[in-house]
């Protein structure tokens, strides 16, 4: 069934969030008033199959939890970020290097990477929807 395919999806992302003690859950009440004000940010789920490369076979259901961040306020409650993506030229020339020199290759998915940064101030978000 789709549906319960995206809540154990949902369930397994939540799962690797505390595993990794990326959060702690607490009440508003518990929560400094100068700290509330506009800084709870609201989340976002993105749902995704991910099929079988050139046919339609389901290999995998995914989803991923996000901050909303058309809540943020310049100079309130962001600053500048920064995260490296690769351009495509790049990664074809590396794979044409590796062919070429007979080289051996890999690759490496670094799940959840984004969350495990070190930052130096508490952010507050809602519990994600289910």
């Amino acid at each position: 069934d789709y549906h319960a395919e995206l809540l154990k999806a949902m369930s397994a992302e939540l799962e690797d969030y505390s595993s990794q003690h990326h959060w702690s859950i607490h009440l508003h009440s518990s929560i400094p008033l100068h700290k509330l004000k506009d800084n709870i940010i609201s989340t976002v789920w993105s749902m995704k199959r991910k099929c079988m490369l050139g046919t339609r076979q389901i290999l995998k259901y995914k989803a991923r939890l996000y901050t909303n961040g058309s809540q943020q306020t310049e100079n309130v409650n962001y600053w500048d970020t920064y995260s490296p993506v690769v351009k495509w030229l790049s990664v074809r020339i590396m794979l044409t290097l590796t062919v070429i020199e007979d080289l051996h290759s890999r690759s490496v998915d670094f799940v959840l990477a984004y969350p495990q940064a070190d930052i130096d101030v508490d952010i507050y978000m809602e519990l994600p929807p289910v």
